[in-house]
Parts: structure tokens; C-alpha cells; sequence
């Protein structure tokens, strides 16, 4: 999945109580990382990119509305 900043992303199991995030930055150094805040506001966050990648999806066209 290509992550990059604007990118909103949606969780990848609907069970889970995980809003959507938007990617804000990505950082590479020292690890590689995402700085990322929900979708609408709200405190920003780094999550790793292996975390974003396995957490979360991008979401199905005509399904979710900004």
C-alpha cells in the first residue's frame, strides 16, 4: 500500500472501535514512521508504518464520504 501524506486510511477489521485516520507526515528517521491524526481533527500521533500497513486500509471507493 502506498502511504503518503493526505492519504486517509480506514481499520482494516470493522470490529474494532479505530476511527479513520489521515496521514499527516512521514517521517524515516530514526525508524520509519507516520504522523497521523483521526480523520476531522484531533491530536496528532506517529504511528510505524508496518503498523499503519497492517492495521489499517485504504477505503473501498463510494464507501466512505469526507
Amino acid at each position: 500500500m502506498r502511504i503518503c501524506p493526505g492519504t486517509l486510511l480506514v481499520p482494516a477489521r470493522t470490529a474494532e472501535q479505530a476511527a479513520p485516520v489521515e496521514v499527516k507526515a512521514i517521517r524515516r528517521s530514526p525508524v520509519p514512521y507516520a504522523e497521523v491524526e483521526p480523520h476531522g481533527g484531533g491530536q496528532r500521533r506517529p504511528m510505524l508504518l508496518r503498523d499503519l500497513e497492517r492495521d489499517y486500509r485504504l477505503p473501498t471507493p463510494g464507501t466512505f464520504t469526507v
